[in-house]
């Protein structure tokens, strides 16, 4: 293993003074702050902690060595590109359920326009009932548990959905997006966590992305309806919560709430 290969990591204060003495004793080495190194992977990373006194440490010595802080330290580019992917697949399969779902009732069940609105309000109210409970479940049982939750969760009635009849169409459209839904503040919560000093930029970001994810999947699923049927874009589209199963790949960052 060559000795370029291996990253030193320095971890709390003095931030500049501790990578000029790891520098001077091992000349030739990538040595910095963690920041520095965010998203960079070697065969061998090497911690370097140092703090005054404990009583001085950010957090408390607890926080100091958790690995699953030192674990986010090493992982945030990865585990960012995961949450967009995530984020992409919830945005284009809620895009399929509240942009063509009144197309698909009355197409595959002849129901009437104004059945179909009924039912696409239920729709509407359970998206943002989920968006509201899964924040205060997120903080309850952690936003890693709520994150594969609310995509794998969703996977056997998005499966069973273009299966159903018109009474089981209504009920599992509404767990789904219940499902679904909670997902969006624990993926942007979780995404500040893992760059906190970039709060702003990451929640313009997500926002940004699910709005536009939403918008580019209601066009490319219209096209696709257009060229097959609304009942294929339904069926294709129940595999999509498949994509969740990159969250395996997401670091630990946070607890649940103490009650």
């Amino acid at each position: 293993l060559e000795f370029r290969r291996v990253l030193f990591r320095s971890r709390w204060s003095p931030y500049n003074v501790q990578v000029a003495r790891l520098q001077d004793a091992l000349p030739g080495v990538r040595c910095g702050t963690v920041d520095k190194f965010q998203g960079q992977e070697a065969p061998v990373s090497i911690y370097s902690m140092a703090t005054s006194r404990p009583e001085d440490a950010p957090r408390g010595m607890e926080f100091l060595y958790s690995l699953d802080r030192l674990n986010v330290a090493t992982s945030r580019a990865r585990a960012a590109c995961v949450l967009v992917a995530l984020l992409f697949s919830k945005q284009l399969y809620l895009s399929s359920l509240s942009s063509y779902y009144t197309f698909y009732l009355i197409d595959k069940f002849e129901v009437t326009m104004q059945t179909s609105q009924y039912m696409l309000f239920l729709l509407l109210l359970a998206s943002a009932l989920g968006s509201l409970v899964g924040g205060w479940l997120g903080d309850k049982f952690g936003r890693t548990f709520i994150i594969w939750f609310s995509i794998i969760g969703a996977l056997p009635f998005t499966l069973i959905l273009p299966h159903a009849d018109l009474f089981w169409t209504g009920i599992l459209t509404v767990v789904i997006n219940l499902i679904m839904s909670s997902a969006m503040s624990s993926i942007i919560v979780y995404a500040m966590e893992l760059m906190p000093n970039r709060t702003g930029m990451i929640g313009g970001l997500f926002y940004g992305l699910a709005f536009g994810f939403g918008g580019l999947a209601a066009a490319a699923l219209g096209v696709l309806a257009d060229h097959t049927s609304i009942d294929t874009v339904y069926h294709l589209c129940a595999y999509l919560p498949l994509l969740g199963l990159f969250a395996f790949m997401l670091p630990k960052v946070d607890r649940p709430a103490k009650a």
